[in-house]
């Protein structure tokens, strides 16, 4: 049972962080790229990014069961591959999404209104998924700052 309440408070945190990140960064990548036109643009680019936080918040809790189901697994290369396959397929499904629901002209726009989201998304998956490489003597995926110094003893015989 305390296994299944890390997992869920994990995937929590998890999600919550890379809504967040991913909205904060894709907000001042669009705005950067929207004040070096024209300072006056850099309220189109935060309107733009308070309209995708709340719409993104709707579907926050569809990520939830998905950052569960990873976080299952023990493989920190395979939860990395499968978070970022999934954002990807996720941000292509929002934006057929935002196409078919709101009249904003071509797919081509609104992927690149919406690309500076995708990359810091991909941005933020890196950090929380990590990998940890491995160390020359003993088993993949041990970071030898988090040993206690009996494991260090252990491993580093």
């Amino acid at each position: 049972m305390a296994k299944r309440y890390e997992i869920t408070r994990d995937s929590l945190k998890h999600t919550l962080s890379l809504w967040v990140l991913s909205n904060l960064g894709g907000t001042l990548i669009l705005a950067i790229k929207f004040s070096l036109g024209r300072l006056d643009d850099v309220i189109i680019a935060l309107v733009s990014g308070c309209v995708a936080a709340v719409l993104s918040l709707f579907v926050l809790p569809l990520w939830i069961p998905f950052f569960s189901a990873i976080n299952c697994v023990e493989c920190r290369r395979v939860q990395y591959l499968v978070m970022l396959s999934g954002s990807v397929l996720f941000y292509f499904m929002a934006n057929i999404l935002l196409l078919c629901f709101f009249p904003l002209g071509t797919l081509d726009g609104v992927m690149e209104l919406t690309f500076p989201y995708l990359l810091s998304a991909i941005v933020t998956i890196t950090y929380l998924y990590r990998i940890v490489l491995p160390l020359p003597v003993g088993p993949p995926n041990v970071d030898y700052f988090t040993l206690t110094e009996e494991q260090r003893a252990h491993f580093f015989k």
